[in-house]
C-alpha cells in the first residue's frame, strides 16, 4: 500500500474516530447539561482544567516521538512504555495528594474528592500510550474508532444514569474514568504489541531529548489554551465557568471533528515525508484546501446560528453561552493554519521553535485575558480572538522557513473556501434575525442549516469551482481504493 493510499485511509477512518468520539461525547454532554446546572457543570470545568494539565504530559510526550522516530526497534517501545508507568504513576499520585491544596486555591473544597477519583482517567491512557503511538504510526485508525465508540458508549451510559439520580458533577468524573478503562482494554486487547520486562538507557536517551521538548510544549500550548479558562473560574467563581466552559465545549468538538483528523495524518504523513520537502508542500496544500473546503463553513455557521443552536439543544437557561459562542466559533479559522503549522514543525523535529512559539502564545494569551476579563466574558473570547488572528503571520512564516511554503500559496489553497463560506455566514445570520420574533429557536435553527447548506453549495460552485472539483476528486480516488481493496 503506498503513502497516499495509507494518508487516505488514515485521513478516513482518524476522521470517523474524531467523528464518533466527538459527536457521541456531545450528544451525552448536552442530555448531561440538560440535568445539571451552571454552577454543576463550571466545578467539574475546574476539575476538567486540572485533568487535562496532567493527561497533556501523560498522553503525548515520549508517544509521539514514536510516530516520528525513523528507525524505530522493540527496545523503542519496551523503554517508552516503562518510562510512561514511571511518570504515569508519579503524577496522578501526586495530583492524589494535592488536591485539597487545588481545592483551596479555586476556593470550591467540592472538588478535592472529584480530583482525587478522576486521577484514574489519566493514569489508563498513560498505560496504553505506545499502543495508540503504534496504531498512529502504522495507520491503523479503525482500532482507535472501536476504542472510542466503545468507551463513550460505556462512559455515557453510566454519566446519564448517575446524572438522572441526581450525582451532579460525579456524573461527568464517573464517564471520563469508565471511558478511558474501556478504551484501554480495547487496546490493549487489539493493538497486538505488549511490553516486556526489559529497559534500555541507550533507547532512552535517543527517545529523550525530542520528547523533553515535546513535553514541554505541550504544557505550555496548555497553559496558551486553557489560561483563559482558569482565570474565568478563579475570578468570576464556577457558574461563570460553566457558561464559558459550553461554548468552548461546542468549538472544541467542532475542531476535533473538522480539522484533529486531518491534521493528525498530515503529521504522519509529513513524518513520512521529512527528506522531501517538495512533496511535503503538495501534501500541505492538499490538506490545507481540503480542509478549508469542510472547516471554514462549519466554524463560521455555527458562529452564524450560535444562539439558536444552545437554546437548542441546551435550554433557555444556557442562552449567554450563545452569545459566548459565536465569538469562540471563530477561532476555528486561525486554528486552522495553526493546526496545520504545528503538524509540520513536529514532523521536521523541530521542537524548540515550536517551544518557544508556544511560549509567545501563552504569554500573549495570559495578557489578554488578564486586560479583558475584568470586562465580562463576551470580552474574554474577543480578545482570544484576536490574539489568535494576530498570530498567523507568524505561523505562515514558520512554515516558510521549514518547508519553503509561501504565504500566497497557502492562503490561495484557504481563501476559496473560506470566501463561500463567508458569504454564507452573512446570509444565514441575516435569516436569523428576521426569523427571530416569529419562530421557536428550533424551527429558526432548521431553517438557518437548509438555507445555509444550499447557500454554500451555490457559492462553492461561483467562487471555488476548481477547489471544489479537486476536494470530489480526492474522494472519488479514495472511494476506488476501497473498492479495489474490497
Amino acid at each position: 500500500m503506498n503513502l497516499r493510499r495509507l494518508a487516505l485511509e488514515g485521513a478516513f477512518w482518524s476522521s470517523a474516530e474524531g467523528w464518533s468520539r466527538q459527536l457521541a461525547s456531545l450528544v451525552i454532554f448536552v442530555a448531561v447539561a440538560r440535568l445539571l446546572s451552571p454552577a454543576e457543570i463550571g466545578l467539574f470545568a475546574m476539575v476538567t482544567i486540572v485533568l487535562a494539565a496532567v493527561q497533556t504530559v501523560l498522553d503525548e510526550g515520549l508517544n509521539e516521538v514514536l510516530i516520528q522516530r525513523e528507525p524505530l526497534d522493540d527496545r523503542h517501545l519496551d523503554t517508552a512504555f516503562w518510562c510512561n508507568v514511571a511518570l504515569t504513576g508519579g503524577i496522578c499520585g501526586a495530583l492524589v495528594l494535592a488536591a485539597p491544596l487545588l481545592a483551596r486555591l479555586f476556593d470550591e473544597p467540592g472538588i478535592a474528592p472529584l480530583l482525587q477519583v478522576v486521577a484514574l482517567a489519566p493514569l489508563l491512557v498513560g498505560l496504553c500510550g505506545v499502543q495508540q503511538a503504534l496504531l498512529r504510526r502504522q495507520f491503523r485508525y479503525r482500532l482507535l474508532v472501536t476504542r472510542s465508540l466503545a468507551g463513550i458508549v460505556a462512559g455515557g451510559a453510566v454519566g446519564i444514569l448517575l446524572a438522572v439520580q441526581g450525582y451532579g458533577a460525579w456524573a461527568l468524573v464517573a464517564q471520563q474514568v469508565v471511558d478511558r478503562a474501556v478504551g484501554a482494554a480495547v487496546l490493549w486487547a487489539g493493538a497486538g504489541w505488549t511490553p516486556r520486562a526489559r529497559f534500555s538507557l541507550a533507547h532512552a536517551r535517543d527517545l529523550m531529548p525530542y520528547s523533553a521538548f515535546l513535553t514541554a510544549t505541550r504544557i505550555v500550548n496548555f497553559c496558551s489554551k486553557h489560561v483563559d479558562r482558569y482565570l474565568v473560574g478563579l475570578l468570576m467563581g464556577p457558574a461563570a465557568l460553566g457558561v464559558y466552559t459550553l461554548a468552548y465545549r461546542v468549538h472544541d468538538t467542532l475542531s476535533f471533528l473538522i480539522v484533529q483528523g486531518v491534521a493528525n495524518v498530515g503529521m504522519s504523513t509529513f513524518a513520512r515525508l521529512q527528506a522531501e520537502r517538495e512533496r511535503m508542500r503538495r501534501a500541505l496544500y492538499a490538506a490545507v484546501e481540503l480542509g478549508g473546503l469542510l472547516a471554514t463553513p462549519v466554524f463560521l455557521g455555527v458562529s452564524a446560528v450560535a444562539s439558536n443552536l444552545v437554546v437548542t439543544f441546551f435550554g433557555e437557561g444556557w442562552r449567554e453561552s450563545g452569545t459566548i459562542l459565536a465569538v469562540i466559533a471563530l477561532l476555528g479559522v486561525p486554528g486552522l493554519v495553526s493546526n496545520f503549522a504545528g503538524a509540520v514543525i513536529r514532523a521536521t523535529g523541530s521542537a524548540a521553535l515550536l517551544l518557544a512559539l508556544l511560549t509567545a502564545s501563552a504569554v500573549a494569551n495570559v495578557a489578554v485575558v488578564l486586560v479583558s476579563v475584568q470586562y465580562g466574558l463576551v470580552a474574554v473570547s474577543i480578545a482570544i480572538l484576536l490574539r489568535n488572528v494576530a498570530f498567523v503571520p507568524v505561523y505562515l512564516w514558520i512554515m516558510r522557513r521549514l518547508i519553503g511554503v509561501r504565504a500566497g500559496d497557502y492562503l490561495a489553497c484557504f481563501m476559496p473556501g473560506f470566501l463561500a463560506a463567508a458569504g454564507m455566514a452573512v446570509i444565514v445570520h441575516g435569516v436569523g434575525l428576521v426569523l427571530a420574533p416569529y419562530l421557536t429557536a428550533p424551527a429558526a435553527l432548521g431553517v438557518q442549516v437548509a438555507v445555509g447548506l444550499a447557500v454554500y453549495g451555490i457559492l462553492l460552485r461561483l467562487v471555488a469551482p476548481t477547489a471544489l472539483a479537486r476536494a470530489l476528486a480526492v474522494l472519488r480516488h479514495y472511494r476506488q481504493l476501497r473498492s479495489v481493496e474490497a
